[in-house]
């Protein structure tokens, strides 16, 4: 239980920090000094969607699988093909991407030895 709970908060948290990083970028400014989630996001969060998801999802812009895009807050809560947004801020259990690393429904990564571990969920 208190794993879920924490998976819940980092999914939650990373919409967050994606979004304000890319506020600022798009906004020209510089970020202040990085926070405790920030560095989390960046230590545990980023590698391992680096490592597990952009090569289908967002290292090829122009051939992403589903059409999802991984990179920006924005493609994760426009979603992919389907138009289903990724991440659902405040709602992790409605949140596709939260549903897909833990195979209920999709299947993401795709193959089982590929799949995430207890401690990386």
């Amino acid at each position: 239980m208190a794993n879920r709970t924490l998976t819940l908060w980092l999914i939650g948290w990373s919409v967050t920090v994606i979004g304000n990083a890319a506020a600022s970028a798009e906004a020209g400014q510089e970020t202040a000094q990085p926070t405790a989630g920030a560095r989390l996001f960046t230590l545990k969060i980023q590698p391992l969607l680096k490592v597990k998801c952009l090569g289908c999802h967002g290292n090829e812009p122009d051939d992403l699988r589903g059409g999802l895009d991984l990179r920006n807050r924005s493609s994760l809560l426009a979603g992919g093909a389907s138009k289903i947004p990724s991440l659902v801020p405040g709602d992790p259990d409605n949140s596709l991407l939260y549903q897909a690393i833990l195979w209920k429904g999709l299947e993401m990564p795709p193959k089982e030895n590929e799949r995430l571990t207890a401690d990386e969920v």
